[in-house]
């Protein structure tokens, strides 16, 4: 392990020499530079009503599987699209019911959702009831579900040394038996190994994890100063499809790396951890990052309604630009490279930040845009 260890540090090292460009996030492109895809190229899929999508995913059978923004469909806290395009609870009812004492049986407060292998479901219930902070008797737990049988087949309790009084998870990533999450309400990085069941809370005092930019929407100042209470910290995780490496950021940006297996390796210390990160691209508000088959990094810039591709190259080509992905939430891409985003279609800064939600919305959409034809060999 100690001889591991060693590499992994040369390796780190190597990258810092080989890659000085890292430190100022410079990319070989600029974000101001014209979108390669038309607007025609992005076409409607699904239109939902009465639910405000913020995380999405697609199976292979084309089931499309929303977890809404947190209290705006108390009774729906995971749906799916039936044969009739109806919003149904899933994987039923009974678990989207919450009722006391059943905090293991039932959903509380889903805020994060990843597939894994094509099959599995992850879900994230950070365990908090309404608003406030995490609540002891309402633990927060990851459930994982089979999309073939349409049943839970594992539920993971996070352990109550990882819960802070403030902690708030928000976003989940998973390879195999490491699990990823955000803490934005008090930063951190947790990390969960499945075989050992242990969690540990790493990178706590890391300013990576703060949102300290302003935010802009639309081309609509949000917000302006920074502070550590701030709802944007650390709600963005990326996985490369290999679990090698993990992106995080804030919702304000910039955009960080780290290598998975020095935060997989209990031994290192807090300092080593804060060496190993990498600033990696001077990333715009953004509303949710996904890496691709092809280790590709995908982001959607909300301040101009964009999407960016950002190569391991570090080759960054804006995609696309249309008013039409106005506040696109956290996107979406499958094997095949075709990428999904739900957008919303209000200004957020006068409707849903500061103003509480009501149970009926307009129709809101969910758009592809299909890549195969600049990935093709």
């Amino acid at each position: 392990m100690a001889l591991f260890k060693f590499f992994c540090k040369i390796y780190v090292a190597m990258a810092f020499i080989l890659y000085p460009s890292f430190p100022n996030a410079e990319a070989k492109q600029t974000l101001d530079q014209p979108a390669i895809f038309p607007s025609k190229a992005l076409t409607q899929t699904f239109e939902l009503t009465n639910i405000l999508p913020n995380h999405i995913a697609i199976s292979p059978d084309k089931r499309l599987f929303i977890i809404p923004f947190l209290h705006t469909t108390p009774t729906l806290q995971l749906a799916t699209l039936n044969n009739q395009n109806q919003l149904v609870p899933y994987p039923d009812l009974q678990w989207n019911t919450y009722r006391p004492n059943q905090n293991h049986s039932a959903f509380i407060q889903l805020t994060g959702m990843t597939l894994e292998d094509d099959r599995f479901l992850w879900v994230l219930d950070n365990g908090i009831m309404n608003t406030g902070h995490a609540d002891p008797s309402n633990r927060a737990k990851l459930i994982k579900i089979d999309l073939i049988r349409n049943k839970i087949i594992y539920i993971y309790v996070i352990p109550h040394d990882v819960i802070k009084k403030k902690t708030f998870l928000n976003t989940i990533v998973v390879h195999r038996n490491y699990v990823y999450l955000a803490d934005k309400g008090e930063p951190a990085i947790i990390v969960v190994n499945l075989k050992t069941n242990q969690a540990r809370r790493l990178l706590e005092n890391s300013s990576t994890l703060y949102s300290r930019r302003p935010i802009i929407v639309n081309n609509i100042l949000v917000r302006s100063n920074s502070d550590e209470n701030s709802q944007y910290n650390i709600n963005q995780l990326a996985l490369s499809p290999n679990g090698k490496t993990l992106y995080y950021q804030a919702m304000s940006g910039p955009l960080y790396r780290i290598d998975t297996n020095v935060l997989n390796d209990t031994t290192y210390t807090a300092t080593e951890l804060n060496e190993a990160m990498t600033l990696w691209l001077d990333t715009p508000t953004s509303g949710g990052i996904t890496c691709g088959p092809d280790e590709s990094l995908y982001f959607n810039d909300i301040a101009t309604n964009s999407i960016y591709r950002f190569t391991t190259q570090r080759i960054l080509t804006k995609l696309i630009m249309d008013p039409r992905l106005k506040w696109s939430t956290y996107p979406f891409i499958t094997k095949e490279n075709i990428l999904y985003v739900a957008t919303l279609p209000f200004n957020p800064a006068t409707t849903f930040i500061s103003k509480k939600p009501t149970s009926v919305f307009p129709a809101i959409y969910v758009y592809k845009l299909n890549l195969s034809t600049i990935l093709s060999p």
